[in-house]
């Protein structure tokens, strides 16, 4: 092993001590016999490589390890409201479970099937339970290429899904994952309608072809308010502009009410 003493190496298997030297800017020793110089290139190799790589496997575990337990409620399945703490980590991408801390200091983690929903005081967050049909074909031109071919192209499950807009008239919601994102639509009490973005890579032509069904829907779903239904042709598949196409319709068909919007006050329209 080497020891460093100032401006010197010490090895002290052989009891011998090696000068050091600089080029390019880096201490370089004169080496006195070939097993100083392969431990000392070891030594460079950990101290340059692994070390730092384990470092980093420790932050993440670090990381994962902790919580951020702060104030807001669950829905029960039964539809009551619990008020207590849950463990925020400011998603990017909807989460499949939640673990919910009671005022009784009891903590327990839920997933879309057994609880209704909960929310994030702080951040103004309310996420619901809904059982949907959700598209599994790529969201984007480089997916559909890269991915050929897909396990289904949907599944029906419980998820919970992020309240971008609230209004009786109709409700837009959320959900991301590591492959893409979703925009669901919910009219009155009705169950929710995904609005289709997908790509689809035609094999005979060597082409991806886009299927933006979802302006149809919304020219379809906004078509009491014309001009809203016939600008919604231009919006793109993007969280912001679905938020403020949505809250145009609101306003045209239901002019002065109440709309909540995600991570902002109600606002009126």
């Amino acid at each position: 092993m080497l020891f460093f003493y100032d401006r010197f190496y010490f090895y002290p298997e052989s009891n011998q001590k090696i000068d050091v030297i600089e080029k390019d800017n880096a201490a370089i020793p004169t080496l006195p016999d070939k097993k100083i110089y392969l431990h000392f290139k070891i030594y460079l190799y950990v101290m340059k490589k692994i070390i730092p790589l384990l470092l980093s496997i420790a932050s993440c575990f670090y990381a994962a390890g902790q919580t951020n337990f702060v104030k807001g409620f669950i829905i029960t399945s039964n539809g009551d409201s619990v008020t207590g703490s849950i463990d925020y980590r400011n998603w990017k991408n909807n989460p499949l479970s939640v673990t919910f801390l009671s005022e009784k200091n009891e903590k327990k983690t839920f997933d879309a099937n057994t609880i209704k929903g909960f929310y994030i005081f702080s951040a103004n967050e309310m996420y619901t339970s809904f059982t949907v049909e959700m598209d599994m074909q790529p969201g984007d031109a480089d997916n559909a290429i890269n991915n050929l071919v897909i396990d289904s192209p949907s599944i029906t499950r419980a998820f919970f899904l992020l309240q971008l807009v609230k209004h009786p008239l109709v409700s837009l919601f959320y959900f991301s994952d590591s492959r893409r994102e979703h925009f669901y639509y919910v009219k009155a009490n009705e169950p929710p309608v995904e609005l289709i973005h997908r790509y689809i890579y035609n094999e005979s032509s060597k082409q991806v072809q886009e299927n933006a069904k979802y302006k149809t829907q919304l020219f379809e779903l906004f078509s009491s308010c014309s001009d809203v239904a016939n600008a919604a042709q231009q919006i793109k598949f993007r969280k912001k502009e679905m938020e403020d196409g949505f809250t145009e319709f609101i306003r045209c068909s239901a002019p002065g009410s109440s709309v909540y919007t995600k991570k902002k006050d109600p606002v009126v329209v």
